[in-house]
């Protein structure tokens, strides 16, 4: 099985990849594409594209042992993007049809028995209007985590696990 390292983490084919949004929406796309493009260069572990994440996607985790949701922010993010660590926290909500990661790694917990190691890519977007294409400052913090992702993912040794 090949593994290689992202700052901390360490991917294999038993990581899972979740791109989160809508290419049909601007900067939303941000976690589609940024799948699209690792998937070029050979990254190990399986991806999947959702427009949002719904309590079917705790039956996903189920194989995994670490887990990378990827997601466009409105936020402002230093360098245009932030990775974090992040874990199950149960959620009230008067809907299932929209839950956050963390909402489904509580029900993966839950319902499964099994909690994947997990971290949040997030992307920092500015141009939400119909249509397909990113904004100029989507496109230049999608290449800036693709150069990090590059240089200290694709050319590093494993390392342990955070």
């Amino acid at each position: 099985m090949k593994t290689i390292s992202f700052p901390n983490i360490d991917v294999d084919d038993r990581t899972l990849w979740i791109g989160i949004g809508n290419t049909g929406r601007g900067d939303d796309g941000l976690g589609w594409i940024f799948l699209d493009r690792i998937a070029e260069t050979g990254v190990p572990g399986r991806k999947v594209c959702r427009y949002q994440l719904q309590i079917e996607d705790a039956d996903l985790l189920r194989s995994s042992d670490r887990v990378i949701f990827v997601d466009a922010s409105r936020e402002p993010l230093p360098d245009g993007y932030i990775l974090n660590r992040i874990g199950p926290r149960d959620e009230v909500a008067f809907t299932t049809h929209a839950l956050s990661p963390e909402a489904v790694l509580a029900l993966a917990r839950d319902l499964y028995g099994h909690q994947p190691k997990a971290w949040m890519l997030a992307i920092e977007g500015s141009g939400w209007d119909l249509g397909e294409g990113l904004s100029q400052d989507a496109s230049s913090n999608l290449n800036s985590v693709l150069d990090l992702f590059s240089t200290q993912f694709l050319d590093s040794e494993p390392s342990s696990e955070n």
